[in-house]
């Protein structure tokens, strides 16, 4: 199986764009839950062939996916094509939408052919209004940097970001009970963005 990287910039418009089918033969694999961001270090990570963290979730053929779109990603793409080329590897491709277009996920699936995993190197940001999602996680960064003890800090571009599978694994470890591992991840977020004392 190929594995071709989809990078760039990515959101999900619900209402515009809805959901869209898996084709035969084709997989997409996320590293970040939905409606999480995904920072850049790991991007670069993943289509190098050096990231160290976990799938979140993959989409078999015939399964519901939401329809994201992706975006350009003028800045990023240099690195991005010679990281791909640097991996030398006849089964891997990158994928970028270039020149200010924009394409669903629907379409890039559409031009692929079966027995691609399509490995989503974007953000999973979600056009919801802002209704305080933040502080239960919607479109916050979630990645390997950083934090990883779910207390939702804020890093230097004002965004929060955690890594809630780490922290639950830990507490697991330490014999804590899942409704006291999700209460706990929740108290630690809302404390850390001022909402508790």
């Amino acid at each position: 199986m190929s594995t071709v990287f989809l990078a760039g910039h990515g959101s999900w418009d619900i209402k515009s764009n809805g959901f869209t089918t898996v084709p035969r033969g084709i997989c997409v694999t996320f590293y970040t839950e939905s409606m999480k961001n995904m920072f850049t270090s790991d991007m670069f990570e993943i289509i190098a062939g050096t990231y160290n963290g976990e799938v979140k979730q993959i989409y078999e053929p015939g399964s519901q996916i939401p329809n994201y779109t992706m975006y350009p990603d003028t800045l990023n793409e240099p690195k991005c094509r010679q990281l791909i080329k640097a991996r030398n590897d006849k089964n891997c491709g990158l994928l970028m939408v270039i020149g200010g277009q924009t394409s669903t996920l629907q379409k890039l699936m559409s031009i692929l052919a079966p027995g691609t995993n399509v490995v989503w190197c974007a953000c999973r940001y979600t056009e919801l209004k802002d209704v305080g999602g933040k502080s239960i996680g919607v479109n916050g960064a979630q990645g390997t940097w950083g934090n990883r003890d779910a207390q939702g800090k804020m890093n230097n571009s004002g965004d929060y970001y955690f890594n809630p599978g780490a922290a639950n694994r830990q507490l697991h470890q330490d014999g804590v009970s899942l409704n006291s591992t999700i209460e706990y991840a929740m108290a630690s977020r809302r404390k850390a963005m001022g909402y508790d004392n």
